[in-house]
């Protein structure tokens, strides 16, 4: 490979298979200096031309002679779109008719009214007035109350593949909103395999 080494150890060890980036090849058969100009170049890289060198500044290959201070003006890079994310804010409204396993004394909470606003991130500024459509939603607000529940999950799924992530905000959901969510993943979607970060009984994370 033409190169001088001050050390004996260093030459031995070019000519060991594997000592380029540990792979099965060796420096000295891949990294040689060019007689005629001295230049170290690598065998596979391109056919080398003595005195002509890559220049940083303007971007291309010339002779070493050239002195170049300007450089290349770039076509500046295409911003990609920004994501789009969809906040929901909703709340149940339940009703207390059926007694908890036959107790005259506890009550089960049964939802019969869901209050949903919806907001992206393009009608966030136009939050005051939901009345006016969205370009995105259409219609941001809704009230179901027959199967509330599931009219609020058949939304969000409706709406998942347009937005990048979809954020669920209630008043107390740890406590209250949220479990009811839950409780009719696990019971009435056979497909659903909800993740759930609790601390203690409350809902962290749905």
């Amino acid at each position: 490979c033409y190169t001088i080494f001050y050390h004996r150890k260093l030459l031995i060890f070019v000519t060991i298979v594997g000592s380029y980036k540990n792979r099965n090849k060796k420096i000295c058969d891949l990294l040689k200096i060019r007689e005629t100009c001295q230049k170290r170049i690598h065998v596979h890289r391109g056919k080398h031309e003595c005195g002509i060198l890559f220049c940083k500044i303007c971007g291309s290959r010339h002779s070493t002679i050239a002195a170049c201070y300007m450089q290349i003006v770039r076509a500046p890079k295409q911003l990609k779109e920004s994501k789009k994310y969809l906040y929901v804010f909703y709340h149940f409204y339940t009703q207390q008719d059926t007694l908890y396993k036959m107790r005259a004394d506890k009550r089960l909470h049964t939802p019969n009214l869901c209050v949903v606003q919806h907001l992206c991130t393009d009608c966030l500024t136009r939050a005051d007035d939901m009345k006016i459509r969205c370009d995105t939603l259409g219609i941001r607000e809704h009230i179901f109350r027959e199967n509330a529940i599931k009219h609020l999950i058949e939304l969000y799924v409706r709406e998942k593949s347009v937005f990048e992530r979809i954020i669920c905000i209630a008043h107390n959901a740890s406590g209250f909103d949220a479990q009811f969510i839950l409780k009719y993943l696990v019971e009435e979607c056979e497909n659903a395999n909800p993740r759930v970060v609790l601390n203690g009984k409350n809902i962290v994370l749905l």
